[in-house]
């Protein structure tokens, strides 16, 4: 039976970045939002090689980012590791 966790009327700072670098960000410590998926525009912004590929994992990659803003390259593949090596390598032999 789960019992619910006390109310101790302190509510912990909401940290602006994405899960997985929250998760291990000391209390307090300044954070910045998405870093990667940023970064990423970043660099597709000047790059019409760059391209995203993601396996349901784009929310904690941060790559709902680069979906937002380059939508016509990037790619779902779903839950298939090997699926996207396969993918990576094709687009990598085959890119000008």
């Amino acid at each position: 039976m789960n019992t619910p966790k006390k109310d101790t009327g302190a509510e912990k700072p909401r940290l602006t970045t994405s899960a997985m670098i929250a998760s291990f960000a000391s209390e307090g410590q300044r954070t910045k939002s998405a870093p990667f998926g940023h970064a990423l525009v970043d660099l597709a912004n000047t790059r019409d090689d760059i391209v995203g590929l993601t396996a349901d994992l784009g929310k904690y990659t941060d790559l709902h980012i680069f979906r937002n803003a380059h939508p016509d390259r990037c790619y779902q593949m779903g839950i298939a590791t090997l699926r996207i090596c396969r993918c990576s390598l094709f687009r990598s032999k085959n890119s000008p």
